[in-house]
């Protein structure tokens, strides 16, 4: 399984757990853009991933922010020296804006989709639970 379909599943509202019960499981990326394409279909997956494996396809539109949002982190043997140099190099880098650099270098935007975007709405559970 996914991340975000473990995310789901866990969550206490069962809105979230209905997404994936009664949604389809697809094989891979490419299945759930073509199905997307071919139109009538809602694929639900994370933000970054959605922006770089669809970067130069117009033929699909993203909207919506965050309604399961979820932090990384990194997994470092109990007591690593490490721990705190980590810490303080990402708190740095974030208040120095370096990270926010980085994630907009490496989040792709393509110019020649901007006219095919659709409009911004927010979803959150309660609007997408009538889909199903």
């Amino acid at each position: 399984s996914r991340h975000l379909e473990t995310l789901l599943l866990s969550h206490t509202d069962t809105k979230n757990t209905r997404l994936v019960e009664q949604g389809v499981r697809l094989e891979s990326l490419e299945e759930g853009l073509e199905k997307v394409v071919n139109g009538k279909f809602v694929f639900i997956d994370e933000g970054p991933v959605f922006a770089y494996q669809f970067r130069d396809n117009c033929d699909i539109s993203f909207i919506g922010g965050n309604f399961q949002p979820f932090d990384y982190a990194f997994g470092l043997p109990k007591e690593s020296p490490y721990a705190s140099l980590i810490n303080k190099q990402l708190l740095k880098y974030r208040e120095e804006g370096l990270i926010q650099q980085l994630w907009e270098k490496w989040s792709p935007v393509n110019d020649d989709c901007s006219n095919k975007l659709g409009s911004v709405l927010t979803l959150d559970m309660g609007r997408l639970s009538g889909m199903f």
